[in-house]
C-alpha cells in the first residue's frame, strides 16, 4: 500500500511518550512551551498522499488532523474530492499517519488500508472521514478543539501539515489578520468558493497544507482549518498589477459547520475547556 512508503523520521525532543493521551493545556501547573505544542500537532495530522513512482515514495496532496483515536479525521473537501477522483482513476493513494514509537520521542509511519467518507460539504469546503485498518501500532493521536473561540486580529496561531510535498511534517507560525466573516471567498486562481465563516492569517496556505490544523500557538487548541491562499495584485510605480501575483493571505475555515457534522454523525470529540 502506497501509504506505508512515506516514513517520519523527525526527532522530537520534547515529547513525553508515557502521556500519549494527554492534551496541550490539560495540565495547569506550568504554562507548556510552544516545542510541546507542536509535538502534539505532529502527532495529530495526517497526510493524504498519492504515489510517485519515480521519487519512491507516496506525495503529500493534502493534510488532515484527527478528532479521536477512533480513526476520524478533518480535511478540505477539495481534498478529500482529489483523493477519491484519484482512487477512482486507479492512481495509488493513502494516508500517512504519525504514531508514537514505544519508548523514544520519534515519530513512525504508520499506513491506512482504508479511508471511507462519512461526509463531505463542497460549500463549506470541510469532510469528515474515516479510516480504518491501521497497519502500525497504536492507535492515532487526536487534536483537542475550541468551538466558539473569539478570534482577534493579532492572535498568533500555528499550522501543521505537509506542504510542498514535504514527507514530514512542518509547523509555520501565523498572526490572525482579520476577524472572521460570512461571506464568499474568491480570488482568480480559484474562483467563487465556499461562504464563511472564516477569517484570514497572515501567511499563505501553500498547497499540501489544505486541510491542516490551525491551533493556538499557547494551548494547541484547534480553532480553524487551514483552506486557500489569496492572491494580491503586486504593486509597481503605475499601480497594481493584474498580470503579477503574489501570495497574500491565508483563508481559515472556522469550526462552526464542522461541529454540526460531527454531531450528525455522533462522532466523538475532546473540546478545550473555556
Amino acid at each position: 500500500m502506497i501509504a506505508s512508503f512515506l516514513t517520519f523520521g523527525l526527532v522530537l525532543p520534547f515529547l513525553n511518550t508515557q502521556k500519549k493521551a494527554s492534551h496541550p493545556g490539560a495540565e495547569k501547573e506550568r504554562p507548556l512551551g510552544f516545542g510541546e505544542v507542536i509535538d502534539h500537532a505532529n502527532h495529530g495530522v495526517c497526510a493524504i498522499v498519492r504515489a510517485d513512482n519515480q521519487l519512491g515514495f507516496g506525495v503529500p496532496i493534502g493534510s488532515g488532523f484527527f478528532v479521536n483515536d477512533s480513526g476520524y479525521f478533518v480535511t478540505n473537501a477539495h481534498v478529500a474530492r482529489s483523493y477519491f477522483s484519484l482512487r477512482g482513476q486507479g492512481v495509488p493513494v493513502g494516508l500517512s499517519v504519525p504514531t508514537f514509537v514505544p519508548n523514544s520521542s520519534r515519530i513512525g509511519g504508520a499506513g491506512v488500508a482504508d479511508v471511507t467518507e462519512v461526509e463531505i460539504s463542497d460549500e463549506a469546503d470541510i469532510a469528515l472521514l474515516r479510516a480504518d485498518n491501521f497497519r502500525g501500532a497504536g492507535k492515532p493521536n487526536f487534536l483537542r478543539l475550541k468551538f466558539d473561540s473569539e478570534i482577534r486580529p493579532g492572535d498568533e496561531v500555528a499550522i501543521t501539515g505537509f506542504p510542498l510535498s514535504h514527507p514530514d511534517p512542518i509547523t509555520i507560525t501565523a498572526s490572525v489578520a482579520s476577524a472572521w466573516e460570512n461571506g464568499t471567498f474568491v480570488d482568480d486562481l480559484s474562483g467563487g468558493r465556499p461562504p464563511g465563516p472564516y477569517y484570514f492569517v497572515d501567511k499563505a496556505i501553500f498547497r499540501g497544507f489544505s486541510g491542516s490544523p490551525v491551533y493556538l500557538r499557547a494551548t494547541g487548541d484547534v480553532v480553524g482549518i487551514a483552506a486557500r491562499t489569496l492572491s494580491a495584485p503586486l504593486e509597481t510605480i503605475v499601480g497594481p498589477s493584474d498580470a503579477l501575483k503574489v501570495p497574500a493571505l491565508g483563508q481559515v475555515l472556522t469550526l462552526d459547520k464542522l461541529r454540526g457534522m460531527l454531531t450528525k454523525h455522533n462522532v466523538s470529540y475532546t473540546t478545550a475547556a473555556r
